[in-house]
């Protein structure tokens, strides 16, 4: 059974921007002003999946489960936006990878607000993730997929 309310929750990345520090690698979550960044947790530590990564890539949020395969089953961390850095995050740390998503302060002044929108935008980059577009999800699994989203 194919669950068509669940277009809604899909999401879209950008073009990948690629940087070499940390091989910082940055999406766009297409309308929205949120950020989608995956970058080397440990500097000295490169996980190779983050070298396939390349810059102009069009990547949808299922092309990067290999990349963050734990990122359904591990906590996130909300940190606001202060003067000094005016962007509220939300981060998670899984496979050696850090996962950050940014939202400027300037697109949600309101603390509790970027909270609540980043972690909507994590569940549904998650779902996008693990449920593609055009993949089917019979009532038993849709059911029992009920994973923490930290």
């Amino acid at each position: 059974m194919v669950f068509s309310h669940r277009r809604s929750t899909y999401l879209r990345l950008g073009a990948l921007e690629a940087y070499a520090r940390h091989k910082r690698r940055v999406m766009k979550i297409v309308d929205s002003p949120v950020l989608f960044t995956v970058q080397a947790a440990d500097p000295m530590i490169l996980p190779e999946s983050l070298f396939a990564l390349k810059e102009g890539d069009c990547l949808s949020p299922s092309d990067l489960e290999p990349v963050v395969p734990g990122l359904a089953d591990t906590p996130s961390s909300f940190g606001p936006a202060t003067a000094a850095n005016p962007l509220h995050t939300l981060t998670t740390l899984t496979d050696g990878i850090l996962v950050v998503l940014e939202l400027a302060q300037e697109a949600e002044s309101d603390c509790a607000r970027a909270e609540a929108k980043l972690r909507g935008t994590l569940a549904r980059f998650i779902v996008t993730m693990l449920w593609p577009p055009g993949s089917e999800v019979d009532e038993a699994q849709h059911a029992s997929a009920s994973r923490p989203f930290g």
